[in-house]
């Protein structure tokens, strides 16, 4: 909540990944599209920035060199990268195994609440396991089971409270006291017109704005205008938030294969 309140001031001790340049930062790491010239960087800045599928993927580029041992997280990083443009298969969306299921126990966006500490086990579980032995960790196992037992609870929510307007899905899950967990993605099985979703939610219950979760990226400076993918917007007023997860053309969704998203 330090981000999006404002709170959090960038030092020369700060290394940014996935949030605009700072000047004040030690390092930054970003892939997305810059849309503003204040989002742009000296020419002598610390770090990297690359149009990449993920900020993972910029990261590990910037190191493999001088750290071959890091091939180890190959795969890791190639799931990253799909996951986060949503380069995703049907079976991903509706079946997720290894690091995509993982991937989902830890978007804010799934709806399981608080989970900073659970994202720093899960980091630290991945340096040494393969993915199938840590979605055997009980916590792990936890988010998993939560989200398959109210999987069907969570089509039903969206298909009760969402709407087509043109290609657009708009999902308002405002009137709810709790907004239910599920994969973000599954609302476009439930309409595989849409080309992009919104979903809205009360802050109240939103499910990145708890606290000690995660919010989604939002600095503490004045932004730039910047172009991503499927990660969620937040909205500036306190009485409610949007998600806006841009996807596939619903043709793609009959082949089992959802194209990458823009940025």
């Amino acid at each position: 909540m330090r981000l999006v309140d404002r709170r959090f001031r960038i030092t020369r001790e700060d290394i940014l990944a996935n949030l605009p340049y700072h000047p004040a930062c030690a390092k930054w790491f970003d892939n997305h599209l810059l849309t503003d010239r204040n989002a742009t960087p000296p020419s002598d800045f610390k770090g990297r920035y690359a149009q990449a599928p993920s900020a993972a993927r910029v990261v590990y580029d910037h190191y493999l060199p001088e750290h071959p041992d890091l091939t180890r997280f190959a795969e890791l990083v190639a799931e990253t990268d799909r996951l986060d443009s949503a380069q995703l298969t049907m079976d991903d969306v509706i079946a997720p195994k290894s690091y995509i299921l993982l991937g989902y126990t830890l978007d804010p966006r799934t709806g399981l609440g608080a989970f900073q500490d659970y994202f720093r086990r899960l980091l630290d579980a991945l340096a040494t396991r393969p993915a199938e032995e840590v979605l055997d960790l009980p916590d792990v196992q936890a988010r998993v089971g939560r989200m398959r037992e109210e999987d069907r609870a969570f089509r039903e929510a969206t298909l009760a409270h969402s709407r087509m307007e043109g290609s657009v899905v708009v999902t308002d899950f405002r009137p709810l006291s709790a907004s239910p967990v599920g994969n973000r993605f599954l609302v476009y099985t439930l309409f595989p017109e849409a080309a992009v979703s919104i979903r809205l939610h009360s802050a109240s219950c939103s499910p990145s704005m708890e606290e000690g979760a995660t919010p989604a990226p939002a600095p503490v400076w004045s932004p730039p205008k910047r172009s991503r993918g499927p990660p969620s917007r937040s909205s500036s007023r306190s009485t409610a938030r949007a998600d806006v997860i841009p996807v596939p053309h619903p043709s793609t969704l009959a082949n089992g294969s959802l194209p990458p998203a823009a940025g």
